[in-house]
């Protein structure tokens, strides 16, 4: 007797393409969805194999983990540095630039950092490179032959000042790429006989300088030069280890073409203010014999190692609060604002206190239209050390006993806050006093400061961004807070200029990451506690204009590399999405999306890796190690999960085509701990994608070959046919590939069970 007939199935056609759906069991998947696909690359339609991966070197960093990769690619001129960010704290600099291979170790060890390093922020602002790895305090490093930021020609009737004035100004002739343009040094003479040197500036400490001098302007007498720098103390010191490259036969700029002056980076200079600016100065000086007639320079870059960044005072001369001039012969205080200050017959037992927000090392004194006339002034200072008044010490005064306008510096005190004569705030306090007579009558001066900055009172670098020409620092010791800086100068946080941003609703869950995002920036928090974390969209174009808007209060993400904005995201095979800039991160609620409005979750078909119910789980404490990248190469997102209660390092590596929304796997030869992409350094190919090893010390090249270095790369889709509950009858299957693309295998199972049917289609 013949079995009941079912309903006869329509043909079943379906296009080659879609995705995983794990969360979901098999037998309730819908017909044709796919329970697996792993190592695929989506082509729309169409499916491939996905490329392999290659060893850049030849030789392992021990079993270190990458734990980040950065290219840092200047925009002025052609130079690229490629660093890796290693699990033993190193930074390693590679030797070649991919896709060359390296015969031998990856690279030169740059950085030395502090052990408990998070995966590191990188940023780069007007060619200079920011790194922030959570344990040191931020660096900044400029690459090579970074033009000198002032360029000063003295030529003087007495030694310069301490801070002087007079001058010719050839920053612009020396750093404008242009060999016509020099500034001249023409008969240049002694410092110590002709008041004569060069004064230079970088925005850091640096340890090399590049001269370029024009043909036929090459010095032809015998000079010997020297270098000093602003120590500590405030006092001009020669340099330790100084090689005059440019010298030959005892004579200094003796040849055309550029060479190179370097000493030993100084430890203890600090910034000083100089002809506008502050900033670290250099003075360039002949200790013996003179410059020919005809001598000039047409270029002029420095070279600095990696460094902490300072903070460095933006040089606008800043009020005191206020001043109480003490009278001794009638025992009272009279109180005055910064600009209007009466010392008129001051004697040598009155005393001029003043108040200043910050610690100074300088005070700018304007005498107005009736300065004194008394002759035989001396002025001395003296600051609130934590016990008493104490010295200062020797000071260089400017004003000649306050007979002019001028600046009055001194070597930075030792200072502490403190209340003085009953105010109600705590400041840093100071007095001026006199010797060799009384002030003349009818003297009222005004005072500034020139303040100076401790940036170890923030703590270490925790996260970086560079937005609208400005550093923008997250430090440890308020790590819910952005410093800004002022514009173009990464290590001024100081001033009119600069400003400091809370992110978030109010919690201090650190800053862990943040991305630019069209005209906007946004920032993830740290998830903590059950109130989880929080994504906040930053934008305006001043410190005056910035503002904020809190996308969400209960999501943020791992760390710097669990996030990427997408510019452009090519969603125009779906009907219900459009062209659009996109923000992607994991978050312990799955992988996330953003638009600058809005945030969702996109990872419903594999949120079993984020279901704390599921033994697949990623893994608490281990979010430092997993990372969220784009790959171009597929319009892509790369992911990697440390997925288990046992797993310590990535092992589930999940794949988001952005085009179809849809989800599959890679299984790696050699499994990633981060990826990035760089610009070449050579082929036909102007960008490539590099990842680093979990823990086998190898950086690679993606997307590269047919194999994951010698290792096959089994790629396969798994497609699931389910009746309902109904018997389904498979008769035939039909599987059209694409001609010359390589053999496919065809594999039958029932309930997961692999049929007596296998079949192999050539190409």
């Amino acid at each position: 007797m013949p079995l009941p007939q079912k309903p006869d199935y329509p043909n079943f056609k379906r296009q080659f393409r879609g995705g995983n759906d794990t969360a979901r069991e098999v037998a309730l998947l819908n017909p044709g969805d796919y329970s697996r696909i792993q190592n695929m690359r989506q082509m729309h339609s169409g499916m491939k194999q996905r490329p392999g991966q290659s060893r850049l070197h030849t030789v392992a960093d021990s079993t270190n983990r990458v734990v980040s990769l950065f290219q840092f690619s200047k925009g002025k001129k052609t130079e690229r540095h490629l660093f890796a960010q290693m699990s033993d704290s190193d930074i390693l600099e590679f030797t070649n630039a991919p896709p060359a291979v390296t015969t031998g170790a990856m690279g030169s060890e740059v950085f030395s950092g502090t052990t408990g390093q998070i995966p590191a922020s990188w940023s780069v602002i007007d060619d200079k490179m920011i790194f922030s790895n959570g344990v040191d305090q931020h660096q900044i490093y400029p690459g090579d032959d970074t033009p000198v930021e002032k360029f000063i020609v003295f030529r003087g009737t007495a030694a310069p000042a301490a801070i002087p004035a007079e001058g010719y100004d050839y920053s612009v002739e020396v750093a404008d790429n242009d060999e016509t343009t020099t500034a001249i040094l023409d008969s240049l003479g002694t410092l110590a006989t002709d008041f004569d040197c060069i004064f230079f500036m970088a925005p850091f400490p640096i340890n090399e300088i590049s001269l370029t001098v024009p043909t036929g302007k090459y010095n032809l007498n015998a000079a010997v030069m020297g270098l000093n720098y602003k120590k500590s103390t405030g006092a001009w010191a020669a340099v330790s280890g100084f090689t005059d490259n440019t010298a030959s036969g005892g004579k200094t700029l003796a040849a055309p073409g550029t060479a190179t002056m370097t000493w030993t980076l100084p430890t203890d200079s600090i910034p000083s203010f100089m002809y506008g600016r502050c900033g670290f100065w250099y003075q360039l000086y002949l200790s013996s014999g003179a410059l020919s007639s005809e001598v000039e320079v047409s270029a002029v870059t420095y070279t600095a190692p990696w460094q902490g960044i300072q903070n460095v005072w933006d040089g606008v001369p800043i009020d005191i609060i206020e001043a109480q001039f003490y009278d001794q012969s009638l025992g009272t205080y009279n109180t005055f604002y910064a600009g209007d200050i009466d010392v008129s017959l001051m004697t040598t037992s009155d005393k001029l206190h003043f108040s200043s927000y910050d610690p100074i090392e300088a005070i700018y004194v304007n005498v107005g239209d009736t300065p004194n006339t008394t002759a035989g002034i001396t002025l001395a200072l003296y600051c609130w050390d934590g016990d008493e008044f104490s010295t200062v010490g020797t000071i260089e005064d400017g004003t000649n006993g306050l007979k002019n306008s001028g600046w009055v510096t001194f070597a930075r005190p030792s200072s502490q806050p403190t209340q003085f004569n009953k105010t109600q705030y705590y400041a840093y306090w100071y007095y001026l006093s006199i010797s060799g007579g009384t002030l003349s009558d009818d003297l009222t001066i005004g005072i500034k400061t020139a303040p100076y900055f401790d940036i170890s009172e923030l703590g270490k670098g925790l996260a970086n961004i560079v937005w609208k020409g400005r550093g923008m620092y997250v430090f440890e010791k308020i790590p819910n807070w952005l410093i800004v800086s002022a514009k173009n100068q990464p290590m001024v946080l100081n001033g009119d200029d600069s400003t400091i941003l809370e992110a978030g609703d109010g919690r201090s869950n650190k800053i862990v990451c943040m991305k630019k995002f069209h005209n906007e920036f946004m920032v993830w928090q740290e998830e903590k506690g059950v109130e989880g974390g929080c994504l906040t969209l930053f934008e305006g174009y001043s410190p005056l204009t910035f503002g904020k808007l809190v996308l969400s209060s209960s999501v943020g993400t791992f760390n710097a590399h669990s996030a990427v904005v997408v510019d452009g995201v090519l969603t125009s095979t779906r009907t219900d999405e459009v062209i659009k800039t996109m923000a992607f991160f994991l978050s312990h609620d799955g992988v996330c999306a953003s638009d600058g409005t809005k945030v969702w979750v996109i990872s419903d078909k594999i949120r079993n890796y984020f279901d704390p119910t599921k033994t697949e789980c990623i893994r608490r404490g281990y979010e430092d190690k997993m990372w969220l990248k784009y790959d171009r190469a597929f319009n892509v997102l790369r992911i990697g999960l440390v997925s288990g209660a046992s797993a310590t390092e990535c092992n589930i590596f999940l794949v988001y085509d952005i085009a179809d929304g849809t989800w599959s796997f890679d299984v790696l030869g050699q499994e990633l701990s981060t990826m990035e992409e760089i610009e070449a350094g050579s082929g036909d190919i102007a960008r490539l994608q590099i990842g680093g090893g979990t823990d086998d010390g190898f950086a690679y090249l993606l997307n590269t070959g047919d194999n994951d270095v010698s290792t096959a790369i089994d790629s396969y889709a798994t497609m699931e046919i389910d009746g309902g509950c109904d018997v389904i009858s498979l008769t035939e299957v039909i599987l059209r590939m694409a001609a010359g693309s390589g053999s496919c295998v065809l594999t039958v199972y029932e309930d997961g069970v692999a049929l007596d049917y296998t079949k192999t289609i050539p190409p």
